[in-house]
């Protein structure tokens, strides 16, 4: 005699039913390389003055609306954020598109808000395509005065979601329980993914150091669809700055060095005796720790009441991007500002997570070099079971955060670290030497404290942050005394006197989307696809 359906049986069909008719639906892919042809944007009268500091901007239904700032005591794990209609997908048809260049040319061609009266008004315009992951594609968007110059910019980033994102449960926000768990077995609210979610909590918190977010749109669930707005940084990222000084071809006249390939026994990689400057390592190294300290607390000044500690599980040399220095900054006036972003894999925890939640449900995702051990599975030496320690934390940031700092002292875009499979794995040495005269043993010091495999024998987000500002060098280190503070001069690097090494950062990528430019002087638009 058969057995009565169960409702984890009937859930399980319903499941599997949902699952077949949204593959059905995902658009192909096109890899044709083709050319954009950006419409005119329609003459638009010059935006309104900015509001006074701390007044509110009025919300105008369907409209893009810059988020309000954090008002004075409130709290900052609460900020307020804007949310526009989902009427800016209506024009996109992304699921009925079966090429991948109709969706490209609805992105950059479609408006922001999906009003065509406030398009006139705020004349925001897709500009050029900027990155593509899956089916998720990022765009800079500007906003044109009467004139036809831009006078503002954004990165929008549009997520379209496959089925594995939508039914999972760690990528939207849920509710928690008195002891502060979460439980990812309760029905999925799709209110606002933990992307959007985590990165304006952070952005909100005013840190310069974490790319500024700047609102989202409404989830289509109908298209399985949003969008969210964040600020544009125009010198691309450290995964880019690696790439240009791993290449001989951009300093013909420095010697080279044949080195073993980092994941090629057989091969060998041709390397310019360049270093990436120190100074400008130190001050990534000081930024990075800076955001560590607020996905960990919120501020960086004392812990924020409520809290939920952030992991950020991608912490790459990628996600890291440059931003053009500030207007009178009075420290690291040389360099480009780096700044920590892309929080799709983030996920927050606290100190009663159950092993189920934390480390089980968020180990292996990530990008490989830049996992930190307890990302990983752990093997228990005497029966070889899975076990569930360590758990991640704060500490598993400060491990990418040394993975990053390695990758820039050896440029390598990936470093070649073990999989840590089993408990007390040894860490893989470096590839190849460093060309003379290398690198201080303070920045070597705390880089490999950072890649300790044991998560208590790091330094915390705090202790980090003093270590970068500690101004008690040793001798051989003394001519760092002054990298914080030393001003550019135009035709005149920054040389230190006893050892002539260059700390200019010979690659700052041309900012080819410039405010004040004309609409005419845009470089031409690529789809890349």
């Amino acid at each position: 005699m058969a057995s009565e359906p169960t409702p984890q049986y009937d859930a399980l069909l319903a499941f599997r039913s949902a699952f077949i008719s949204a593959m059905a639906r995902i658009p192909t892919r096109d890899n044709a390389l083709v050319a954009f042809t950006r419409p005119r944007p329609a003459p638009a009268p010059p935006p309104p003055p900015p509001p006074l500091p701390g007044a509110d901007l009025p919300v105008v239904p369907g409209g893009f609306v810059w988020p309000n700032p954090p008002k004075p005591g409130s709290l900052l794990h609460e900020p307020p954020q804007e949310t526009y209609p989902v009427g800016a997908f209506q024009q996109s048809h992304l699921i009925s598109d079966t090429a991948t260049e109709n969706r490209f040319q609805n992105f950059m061609a479609g408006d922001l808000s999906g009003s065509t009266e406030l398009d006139r008004v705020q004349g925001w315009q897709g500009i050029q395509y900027l990155a593509a992951a899956g089916n998720n594609m990022v765009g800079l968007f500007g906003q044109f005065d009467a004139n036809q110059n831009m006078t503002r910019r954004l990165a929008v980033k549009d997520l379209q979601c496959g089925p594995l994102e939508w039914f999972m449960p760690f990528n939207w926000t849920g509710v928690y329980d008195e002891n502060g768990v979460r439980d990812y077995s309760a029905q999925i609210n799709r209110t606002e993914s933990m992307e959007t979610y985590i990165h304006r909590h952070l952005s909100a918190t005013g840190a310069s150091s974490i790319v500024a977010f700047h609102g989202r749109t409404i989830i289509d669930t109908s298209q399985w669809r949003y969008r969210f707005f964040m600020e544009y940084c125009p010198h691309g990222s450290l995964s880019d700055l690696i790439g240009y000084y791993l290449n001989p071809r951009n300093f013909p006249d420095a010697a080279v060095t044949e080195v073993p390939h980092p994941r090629n026994e057989y091969a060998t990689l041709t390397m310019p005796n360049v270093l990436i400057p120190e100074p400008f390592i130190w001050y990534c190294f000081m930024n990075l720790a800076k955001s560590a300290i607020i996905m960990e607390q919120g501020s960086i000044q004392a812990p924020i009441e409520g809290w939920k500690e952030v992991v950020h599980r991608d912490l790459k040399p990628g996600n890291i991007w440059l931003q053009d220095p500030s207007t009178g900054r009075a420290q690291w006036a040389l360099y480009p500002e780096p700044k920590l972003g892309d929080f799709g894999f983030a996920f927050e925890t606290g100190p009663n997570d159950p092993p189920a939640n934390n480390p089980r449900a968020f180990r292996g995702a990530g990008t490989p070099g830049f996992l930190a051990p307890e990302q990983h599975e752990w093997l228990r030496r005497d029966d070889l079971r899975v076990t569930d320690f360590p758990r991640m934390g704060a500490k598993t940031n400060v491990w990418a955060i040394g993975s990053v700092i390695y990758a820039l002292v050896f440029r390598c875009k990936q470093p070649n670290t073990p999989d840590y499979v089993n408990e007390g794995l040894p860490r893989d040495e470096p590839h190849g030497p460093l060309p003379a005269p290398g690198y201080s043993h303070t920045l070597m010091d705390l880089m490999w404290e950072c890649l300790q495999p044991e998560p208590t024998e790091r330094p915390s987000p705090s202790t980090l942050l003093k270590r970068t500002l500690n101004k008690d060098l040793d001798f051989d280190e003394i001519y760092f005394k002054g990298m914080r503070t030393v001003k550019p001069r135009l035709g005149e690097p920054w040389h230190n006197n006893s050892r002539s090494r260059e700390h200019r950062l010979r690659a700052i990528f041309d900012d080819e989307y410039r405010l004040g430019l004309s609409w005419d002087d845009l470089p031409p638009a690529i789809n890349p696809l």
